[in-house]
This record gives C-alpha cells, structure tokens and sequence, in this order.
C-alpha cells in the first residue's frame, strides 16, 4: 500500500504527495555559506535550494552541479569563462542554460535571470583560487543582489572566515565610563605635557 498525503501551501493550494516525495524547504542562517570541497559545495546547494528558486552558478565549468541543482530550483544558468568547458556542459546537458560570461560582468549576469534577481549565487571558481577573486566577486554579489544566500566553494575563504572573530560590544568587559575616564585622563596628560615644554 501506498500512502498519499494532501499537502497545503502558504499560497492556500493543495496537493496529494507521497511523503518520500517531499522535503524541508530550510532557510540558512547567514546569507553566506561557505565550502573547501566539491561535495560540500554539492551538498550545500541541494540543501539550499528550494522549489522557487531563480538560482545562478558561477563557474560551473562542466556543468554537473548546475544540472543537480536544476532538477530543484525554478530556474538556473551556469557561467563560465571557458567557451571549451561550456561546450561540454551544453552537449552533458542540453536541458540546462549555459552561457559563457566573465562572473564580474553583473549587467550580462542581471539579464540572465528573468526577473534580474538571484534567490541563490552559487561560486565555485576553483576550491584554491587566489583569495583576493574570491573576495571580489563575493564583495559584488553581496551588494549587488541584497537578498541572495550565496554558496561559496573556496578553501582559503572558508578558511579566513573560521578565522575570523565578530567584535560585539555588549560583550565587552569595559564600560563607557571606564573609557571616558581613560580618555579624560589621556587628554589631562598631554595638556599638562604641554604646558612643561613652553
């Protein structure tokens, strides 16, 4: 026997499923989310990815994680520089939009998506590319597309950013009044320095 469950949306529809056909759509925490390997990058874009999705990979080289992502997302287009590298994709799979445009070239990129907007980003320009690309291209999707989660492949970001502590003040151990009364004393001790050498 096999169970069939009816399923209501937030758009007030309903649907008969089977249960192993559904999963948890799940929100991320962060906007960015980082992986060194191929198969957490992988992992971590299907885990993402939701129904509605208009999604764009960076990158996508051959296309394999372009093509499993497809199969969960609204819409995809994978990038790449290498017109050799996208003519693979394109024959591996002629059901997945590739086109062959640098990352940094946002106007190209806005025209990809229907709406010129990206629910997921997805990079992966190699996993040890030089940081400081990384950091470019992460730096221009963040701004550019304010509400995208971005899904990261690189070592060296990842690294830096496990790295990386945020300062919070409320978890300082020193008041405002401790600092204002080092400043006060700071500021007595050069007037007073001077006044000695007039």
């Amino acid at each position: 026997m096999i169970l069939i469950i009816q399923v209501q949306y937030a758009d007030g529809k309903t649907y008969w499923a089977q249960p192993s056909n559904l999963r948890k759509v799940v929100k991320p925490a962060k906007r960015i989310i980082t992986a060194e390997t191929t198969r957490q990058y992988r992992e971590a874009c299907l885990r993402y990815v939701n129904p509605d999705d208009i999604c764009l990979e960076v990158g996508c080289h051959e296309g394999v994680t372009t093509a499993m992502v497809q199969r969960r997302c609204k819409t995809i287009v994978g990038v790449d520089l290498s017109d050799v590298t996208i003519q693979i994709a394109r024959q591996k799979f002629p059901q997945v939009r590739f086109v062959v445009v640098s990352g940094d070239n946002v106007e190209v990129l806005k025209g990809l998506s229907p709406t010129g907007e990206y629910d997921k980003i997805m990079l992966d320009i190699g996993g040890i590319a030089e940081l400081p690309a990384v950091m470019h291209l992460v730096g221009l999707y963040y701004r550019t597309w304010k509400n995208s989660t971005l899904i990261i492949k690189s070592v060296f970001f990842s690294r830096l950013l496990e790295d990386t502590e945020m300062y919070k003040p409320q978890e300082a151990s020193v008041s405002k009044a401790a600092i204002n009364a080092a400043a006060e004393r700071e500021k007595r001790r050069e007037q007073e320095s001077s006044v000695e050498y007039e």
